[in-house]
């Protein structure tokens, strides 16, 4: 687990105000920002992940889209999101294998250091469309059963 100071989540939450995103919620070692999209908003999250040739790395991550239980009802939308993955410039879905079940999220890394404000906003933006375009997928493929 990467060591997060105090500066991180001041310096994501500074860079987010001056690009317009000010709803955030500022954690220990993470910066949630929410972003309005309609038919609602999405929440994402900016932690510090790791460091890749000595830099820091910040990870930039959507809540979860909760699958069903069934393997066979998660076919579908699990072939979905990996169709998106190869049109999506920024970021990619992954699945998270929990207690409560199954998610997919929108991933993105940014190295820290060359991050400026309109690259963070641009991260947030890109995380935050994909999902939501993915949540609208999944709401008209569960209409149509």
């Amino acid at each position: 687990m990467p060591i997060v100071t105090e500066s991180f989540v001041a310096r994501v939450a500074q860079m987010s105000r001056e690009v317009g995103l000010d709803e955030l919620e500022l954690g220990a070692d993470e910066v949630r920002i929410t972003v309005p999209r309609e038919p609602a908003a999405v929440h994402v999250t900016v932690r510090a992940c790791g460091e890749m040739h000595g830099k820091e790395v910040l990870e930039f991550s959507s809540d979860g889209l909760p699958l069903p239980r069934e393997d066979s009802d998660k076919m579908p939308l699990l072939i979905l999101a990996l169709q998106r993955n190869a049109d999506v410039i920024f970021g990619h879905w992954g699945l998270d294998e929990g207690d409560d079940g199954s998610t997919l999220r929108v991933f993105h890394s940014q190295i820290t250091e060359t991050m400026d404000p309109p690259e963070l906003r641009g991260a947030v933006l890109a995380v935050a469309d994909e999902y939501a375009t993915l949540a609208g997928a999944f709401a008209e493929l569960f209409r149509q059963r």
